[in-house]
């Protein structure tokens, strides 16, 4: 795999810092710009990033996150301009290490849901809950009261809004994971005693059209999270 295979979005974050034996610099956080292979690799910097671990010629180990992955390479510093912005071109580096890490893009979402457990019949009536990220093959949902077991079916509904698309939906799913530990929720100043991990069951095509629309969109605007 090549670097530009990557088909990473303009905003990327990319970390760069001195690779080995190039002293104790402060890392630098960038945004990725674009790239020419074989030639380079453009990245926003901070207009404070021109010093040791950013000088021309130096030798620096890149990283940064993809919807389903994290990517690292070897690279050097060819030229840092201030102008029109600040920015840095890396040399386009003639290997990359990439880990995976989930089999989709996922993406940090706050949600309101009615959910349901199909399987327990003291708790078939509506519980609300919130989904705090969601891929197009499942979610993470948290909630104040339990919800299920490991192995539960859950209808749950939810009201996806992107552009001018609203739309309420019911998705079926099955509990693949869950902790009773206290997690609070960036987006939102809730804080949730249980969190399930939810595999979606197999979706009719509309379903599956509104997810993808709705995922892409928001890694698009917001980017992915690992």
């Amino acid at each position: 795999m090549q670097f530009d295979d990557l088909k990473l979005l303009p905003g990327t974050r990319v970390k760069i810092s001195a690779a080995s034996g190039d002293g104790g610099a402060p890392a630098v956080t960038g945004k990725y710009v674009g790239c020419l292979r074989p030639h380079a690799v453009l990245v926003a910097v901070p207009a404070s990033a021109g010093g040791s671990t950013l000088r021309v010629g130096a030798k620096v180990a890149a990283s940064l996150v993809t919807g389903t992955g994290i990517v690292n390479f070897i690279s050097q510093v060819e030229a840092f301009n201030s102008a029109p912005f600040p920015h840095v071109f890396l040399t386009y580096p003639t290997a990359i290490n990439m880990r995976n890490v989930r089999a989709a893009v996922r993406v940090d979402v706050d949600i309101p849901a009615q959910v349901a457990n199909l399987d327990a019949l003291d708790m078939v009536e509506m519980q609300s809950g919130q989904i705090i990220d969601m891929s197009v093959l499942g979610l993470k949902l948290g909630s104040t009261t339990a919800l299920g077991a490991i192995g539960d079916e859950l209808a749950i509904h939810m009201r996806l809004a992107f552009e001018d698309i609203v739309r309420d939906v019911t998705v079926s799913g099955k509990i693949r994971a869950q902790t009773e530990t206290q997690i609070e929720v960036a987006a939102s100043p809730a804080t949730f005693p249980f969190v399930l991990g939810v595999e979606f069951m197999p979706l009719e095509e509309d379903k599956r059209v509104l997810l993808h629309a709705y995922v892409f969109h928001r890694v698009q605007r917001y980017g992915a999270q690992i």
